[in-house]
């Protein structure tokens, strides 16, 4: 049975147009933030803070990083569909080595160029 402790907050947080999920409450003591990932069930970060402006300076740097993450993901899947084969120039060597006790090393050499 799954309890879903977050699901008002979620709901009530304001989505980012880069699909963060955000929630900010006041109390007495200061702000609370949590943040969810687009996909998240459980907050990301979810921190306390003195003021306002403390809570809405993590906000930003919390987006920016997600950003950052983002692109650097879309950059990893595209580099991946692309594929990089500089390794696999005529004449290279590729090796593995795996084993519990002994070391076994298997060596193929590169005799054509892939397209």
């Amino acid at each position: 049975m799954f309890i879903d402790y977050y699901r008002i907050e979620r709901e009530k947080a304001k989505q980012l147009e880069n699909g963060l999920r955000v929630h900010v409450s006041l109390k007495s003591y200061g702000a609370t933030v949590k943040i969810w990932y687009p996909k998240a069930k459980k907050p990301t970060y979810h921190y306390q803070y003195k003021n306002l402006e403390q809570a809405s300076n993590f906000i930003k740097r919390a987006t920016k990083q997600f950003e950052e993450h983002k692109a650097t993901m879309e950059k990893y899947r595209n580099d991946r569909k692309e594929g990089d084969l500089t390794l696999a120039d005529p004449g290279a060597i590729f090796y593995t080595s795996w084993g519990y006790e002994q070391s076994v090393l298997q060596q193929h050499k590169e005799w054509f160029a892939m397209n």
